[in-house]
């Protein structure tokens, strides 16, 4: 709202609460197999580990790609249904959910780092992708308003993800795809 204006804060609202409802499934998965990957990590046991993350990712991803995907394509007649003025809003939905199809298809992958013991690096990268959102808002919202912001989230989404994922597939030897 600083950067922009009040109307394109409540107008980017909208997109971030239509795009934070995939968070859910992320959650639920989240707290399914934490606690699985945890005891299979601490005895060593990386097929198990992998695997449990591999099911965990084609889980988020088969609850949450078709709501993006629905997002992404549809964003103008969904967005509409706030009013006619959110319908401005679409570019930012469709850049929201690519980003979000990104980082559900990493699965979730912090939560391997921190039951794999690496929870500095979890922050580090936390403290990356927070800095990369601020930057980039900073930078791309004055010339293009909430899709700049929407891009700015976007790339903070897929650092967040991405970074750790290479972390986690080069270091602990675990990787979503299966």
């Amino acid at each position: 709202g600083t950067l922009g204006s009040t109307n394109d804060a409540g107008v980017y609202g909208a997109v971030g609460r239509l795009v934070a409802l995939g968070v859910f499934a992320i959650e639920g998965v989240r707290l399914a197999i934490a606690p699985q990957i945890s005891g299979a990590l601490a005895e060593e046991d990386r097929e198990g580990a992998r695997l449990l993350y591999r099911v965990g990712t084609w889980w988020l991803m088969a609850l949450s790609w078709p709501m993006y995907f629905t997002l992404a394509t549809f964003g103008p007649v969904i967005l509409s249904l706030f009013g006619s003025e959110f319908v401005r809003g679409q570019n930012a939905l469709f850049v929201s959910s690519v980003a979000m199809l990104i980082g559900v298809g990493t699965g979730n992958v912090t939560v391997v780092l921190l039951m794999g013991g690496k929870s500095v690096w979890a922050l580090a990268n936390t403290t990356i992708a927070l800095l990369v959102n601020v930057v980039l808002s900073i930078l791309l919202i004055p010339p293009f308003g909430i899709t700049g912001a929407a891009m700015a989230w976007g790339a903070s989404i897929v650092v967040n993800n991405v970074v750790p994922l290479v972390q986690v597939w080069r270091l602990l030897g675990i990787d979503p795809f299966g």
